[in-house]
Order: structure tokens, then sequence, then C-alpha cells
């Protein structure tokens, strides 16, 4: 028995996956939040780049805002707006927010599209508006 066993959790894929499907009039949600280090880090260079070592989450939600990419905790943070698209990047969040909601909220109000699962915990949802 592995007592100490890998962690095949494949942020890159992830975040690279995000950003690929970051376009205009796209939204896109992260949850759990503490994923934001890890994303900068391997799809938004210069976010990451931008990071102050002293207080490195300082100015990351900003950034990301400008983006269009949000992390959050539950369904009431969602700001969908006129959004024509939205990912949705799930990271095990019923682990960390078990009342999120997020996934329940994004199907009420958008058609499912696509869904992509990479190994081990993340779980990328695309859904388009209800009009297309």
């Amino acid at each position: 028995t592995n007592l100490n066993p890998p962690i095949h959790r494949n942020i890159k894929q992830a975040s690279l996956l995000i950003k690929q499907l970051n376009q205009p009039n796209t939204k896109i949600y992260v949850c759990p939040e503490m994923f934001k280090l890890g994303i900068a880090f391997h799809a938004y260079k210069q976010i990451f780049q931008s990071i102050d070592p002293a207080n490195p989450l300082a100015k990351l939600d900003s950034a990301f805002a400008s983006n269009e990419v949000h992390f959050i905790k539950s369904k009431n943070e969602l700001q969908l707006g006129d959004a024509e698209k939205v990912v949705y990047l799930d990271a095990a969040s019923e682990f960390v927010h078990p009342e999120n909601q997020v996934l329940g909220e994004l199907e009420s109000r958008f058609n499912l599209v696509e869904k992509h699962h990479i190994h081990e915990i993340f779980d990328v949802y695309i859904f388009s508006s209800a009009e297309e």
C-alpha cells in the first residue's frame, strides 16, 4: 500500500482549457476560489508576473475580473448579466463549499453545450444562453 500516492491533478490542462474558451461575451467561473495562483501560473502569465511577492493574492481578483475570470464560493456570487456563454470550472467544489449550488443555477439559466472531465478533480462545463 502506497501511503503517499501521487496527486495527478492536472491544473495546467484545466487552466489552459479555460483560457482557450475565454472568448468575447464569455464569463468564466471557478469554484472553489483557491485555484487562483495555479491558474495564473499556467495560463495567465501576465497576471502571474504582476503578483506582488509580499502579498500575492492582493490584486488577483481585479486582474482576473478584467479577463472575465471569476473565482467564487457560491451561486450568490454569479454575475451573469448578458453573458452569451458561461464556462464553469468545478474543482471538486463540493468538498470546500458543499452548498455552493453553482452548477444547478447555471443549468437552470443556460443550455449545457459541452462538458470536459480533466483527471482527477476538474470538470469544465460550457453553457450557452437559452436564446441560442
